[in-house]
This record gives structure tokens, C-alpha cells and sequence, in this order.
């Protein structure tokens, strides 16, 4: 270190000793507990204080809350796998919020089913391990609610089937972070009674979501078992395929949509492009390949106006072999 000093270098014995204890007090690596509590993972801390007897008598240790051991334990649950130590750090029921899941509503489940789907993630991740960028850290709101802080992430592999869906050859790495809120009772043991996740994805949980899906399209009511219709299924399905491959020739298209107008119905605001041609193209051979026989009725192929479209659809349902028009 270059120091430049005004005086000559002369000084008194004892003034040279306490400058030099000074700078050695600076550096010491005894004053690196004297972290801020708010920046340091609850792991770091418990280890501060397992090892505070070989420490100086005085020296400032970080405090742990209650609050902040029940989040730290659940993270070691998930590490540990281990369902008993996870359901102790809840109560009967806890109100979850993920921000990023496709059902981001505030809701009030049993506690047991939060384990269950923790157990459910570690199997699809029998090697999955979880730490903490920032926290368990505690801070309390103005309404003297007290919630802990904690921005993490995970590592490991999809290597286990779980909820019926199977493992993928080879193994998928799997990485994801986030930030969780815990809400922690004021309770002499507390309890994680609210959680508000946001975070990312693995590869299982899009195709956990994605199957989720497919079961909801499955149970509608047009397909319960009151009204088990083939046929009806099979025209939903093909309807949505129509639909996407519509979607994907209007998306590809759309930066040169302004420049794509062939001719003008009534008026301005009723013209036709290119891209309204093709994509009504698209749905039809689309539908024509599940449904060869039925008629197809399209908006492109009538005149404008009422009588043209009543003409249009009287047509039609008398051209088609089937009691219906796509």
C-alpha cells in the first residue's frame, strides 16, 4: 500500500503501535461475523454461532430468528427429503400464491397436499438441491406481520418418473431459481402459514402442466361421461389445430400485414389481405383431412352483406352430407 505523509516520519513509539494495531484490527478475519444480518443465508449464520466458542470474548454473532429457522428447515426438508420435517413447518392448512403457475390465485390448501407435491418434485429430482443466493431473512411489515425473505436456487437432474410421467433418456439437467415470501405465525414455534412464489421451471414441471391441461380438456363437460361424444371430441380437437395453425400463418406474417391488403369489401374497415385468404385456407384443409365430407362455410368465399351471407349459409347446408357446417 503507497502512503504519503505531509510530515517527516518521525513519531513517538506508542503513536507507531496504535496505528499498526489499528490497520492489523481492519483486516482481521475475527471481524468477518460482523456481517449485516439482512445479506447473509441462515446456513452461514447457524455456522457463525456453532463456532462462536473459539471466537473473542465480545464479539457481535449474528442472531437466527425463530422465524427464519422454520424457512431454513423447510429448505432442509427438501434437501433431506424428507416429508415429516417438511410437514412440521406448517400448520393445518397454508395459503399459497405462484405467481408464475398457470393458476396464480391466492388459495388455501391442506398442508399435507404442499408436502405431497414437494414429495412428488423431489422424486422427478431424486438428486435435486437447493441454496440460497440471499437469506432466510426476516422482515417485518407495517401491520406487524412477520415475513421472511428468501431468493434461491436449484440443482440436479429429471431422473425419476413421477405423477405418470416417465423419466427422460437420457436425464435432463435441471436448474431453477426464484424468490419466496414465507409468512411465519407469531407462535412460540412458528409455522409457514403463507407462501407467495416466483420463480422458474423444470422441464418436468412444463410437462406436468401441459398434462394438467390435456386432463382439463378431457374432463369439460361436453366430454363427461353424461355426454361421452367421440365425435364432439374429436371436432374440439381438430377445431384447436385449425385454430393454431391459423394462428402461426397470421404471427409469421404479421410485420408486413399493413402492406398486405388485396381489396376493400364495403369500406375501409372491412378490407381483406392476403394473410385473411391463407389462414381461411389453412383451417379448411386442416378440418378437411379429420372431416372430408361436411360443408365448409368461410367468410372469405361471400359476398358482403346480409343477403349474400344468408345465400351463402342456406348453401351450404344443403350441399354437405352431414347435419352440420365447419
Amino acid at each position: 500500500m503507497m502512503m504519503s505523509f505531509r510530515y517527516p516520519l518521525r513519531m513517538p513509539l506508542f503513536v507507531a503501535t496504535i496505528i499498526a494495531v489499528a490497520i492489523t484490527s481492519a483486516f482481521s478475519p475475527s471481524n468477518s461475523l460482523s456481517f449485516p444480518s439482512s445479506s447473509v443465508p441462515v446456513e452461514q449464520k447457524l455456522a457463525a454461532l456453532e463456532s462462536s466458542s473459539s471466537t473473542q470474548e465480545g464479539t457481535a454473532l449474528p442472531k437466527v430468528t425463530k422465524a427464519e429457522e422454520v424457512v431454513q428447515r423447510y429448505f432442509d426438508g427438501v434437501n433431506e427429503k424428507d416429508p415429516i420435517m417438511l410437514r412440521s413447518c406448517f400448520g393445518a392448512s397454508a395459503t399459497i400464491r405462484d405467481i408464475c403457475s398457470t393458476n396464480n390465485n391466492r388459495r388455501t390448501v391442506n398442508s399435507q397436499l404442499l408436502v405431497d407435491r414437494c414429495m412428488e418434485f423431489v422424486t422427478a429430482h431424486p438428486d435435486c438441491f437447493v441454496r440460497c443466493h440471499y437469506g432466510p431473512t426476516e422482515q417485518r411489515r407495517t401491520n406487524d406481520e412477520t415475513w421472511v425473505f428468501a431468493n434461491w436456487y436449484e440443482i440436479g437432474h429429471w431422473s425419476g418418473d413421477s405423477c405418470g410421467i416417465m423419466t427422460p433418456n437420457p436425464p435432463l439437467p435441471m436448474a431453477c431459481e426464484g424468490q419466496t415470501r414465507f409468512k411465519v405465525s407469531e407462535d412460540d414455534e412458528p409455522k409457514i402459514e403463507e407462501l407467495v412464489v416466483t420463480r422458474t421451471f423444470t422441464e418436468w414441471e412444463n410437462a406436468l402442466i401441459a398434462k394438467k391441461k390435456c386432463e382439463d380438456v378431457n374432463n369439460h363437460y361436453i366430454f363427461s361421461s353424461n355426454n361421452d361424444n367421440e365425435l364432439l371430441r374429436s371436432m374440439v380437437i381438430t377445431a384447436e389445430k385449425a385454430a393454431r395453425a391459423a394462428g402461426k400463418v397470421i404471427l409469421d406474417g404479421q410485420e408486413s400485414l399493413d402492406s398486405s391488403v388485396s381489396e376493400q369489401k364495403v369500406n375501409i374497415k372491412d378490407i381483406v389481405t392476403k394473410y385473411d385468404k391463407i389462414t381461411q385456407d389453412v383451417i379448411e384443409q386442416t378440418i378437411r383431412k379429420e372431416f372430408p365430407h361436411p360443408s365448409f362455410l368461410g367468410e372469405e368465399n361471400v359476398a358482403a352483406g346480409g343477403d349474400a351471407s344468408t345465400e351463402a349459409l342456406a348453401r351450404a347446408l344443403s350441399n354437405g352430407s352431414d347435419d352440420y357446417v365447419w
